[in-house]
């Protein structure tokens, strides 16, 4: 019996998700803040409202302006007696956003 040929794999090149998976890491590395800034971010997050300023300071615009917005909207309908059992959740969920966030943050800071 002749012995089977070892068939070399050729090279896979990798998929467009790993090329972008590998170019938000160096992106990140690039954009990343000092853990100082990261930590002040952080307790802006979780101790001063509207929660997500922390986030605008530590560059996550996206998500600050998205966490103040629904901050501010959650507080309003907290102020009224009809929203006030949506408005209660709403500024929970802000605020456990931030949190998270923030802990992102110093996880990525320098």
């Amino acid at each position: 019996m002749p012995a089977k040929a070892k068939s070399k794999k050729p090279k896979v090149e990798k998929t467009v998700h790993q090329q972008m998976k590998d170019i938000e890491k160096k992106e990140r590395k690039q954009n990343s803040i000092s853990q100082g800034l990261a930590i002040v971010a952080l307790l802006l997050n979780i101790l001063i409202p509207p929660f997500g300023l922390g986030s605008l300071i530590a560059g996550k615009i996206k998500s600050g302006i998205y966490q103040i917005v629904l901050t501010i909207v959650g507080f309003i309908s907290f102020l009224t007696d009809i929203l006030a059992i949506i408005g209660a959740p709403m500024m929970i969920v802000a605020w456990v956003w931030a949190l998270i966030t923030g802990i992102n943050i110093v996880k990525e800071s320098k």
